[in-house]
């Protein structure tokens, strides 16, 4: 029996072996999706962890910044490095970004600032990193 429901415009098969049927043909659809997918020989890759960090050491008369990555896979992607300085000679932005590519666990130097680190002086440093698969690190001092 068919039973038409014509105020959603949808048909409703109420045999029971019909269904049972349909049942049959989700799983069977199922099943060979999942076959298809072993089978396929494709790698599923999983997403690599981006890391960052700003290192500082003292050098004359101020600091370098650091900026580091590293990565526990195989990625490239861009990064983004700010640093902002003030002190008695004035106002310092500085700005480094561009492409990297990383191989797994080896730390990359992306950029690299030296600011005053006299008295009245002071910094601000961020570092962002995307990935091409959209992860992302952000840090900052």
């Amino acid at each position: 029996m068919l039973k038409i429901d014509t105020s959603s415009r949808s048909f409703t098969n109420q045999d029971p072996q019909l269904m049972i049927k349909d049942e049959a043909l989700r799983r069977l659809k199922r099943t060979f999706v999942i076959a298809l997918l072993i089978f396929s020989g494709e790698k599923v890759h999983a997403m690599s962890t981006i890391q960052c960090e700003i290192k500082s050491r003292p050098v004359n008369n101020g600091s370098e910044l650091t900026g580091v990555i590293w990565a526990d896979q195989t990625t490239q992607g861009d990064y983004h490095f700010a640093v902002s300085s003030q002190g008695a000679g004035g106002t310092s932005n500085v700005v480094q970004s561009g492409l990297f590519a990383l191989q797994p666990n080896e730390p990359k130097v992306i950029g690299a600032v030296v600011v005053n680190a006299g008295s009245g002086s002071s910094f601000s440093a961020r570092l962002s990193v995307r990935s091409d698969e959209g992860v992302q690190c952000i840090t900052h001092n």
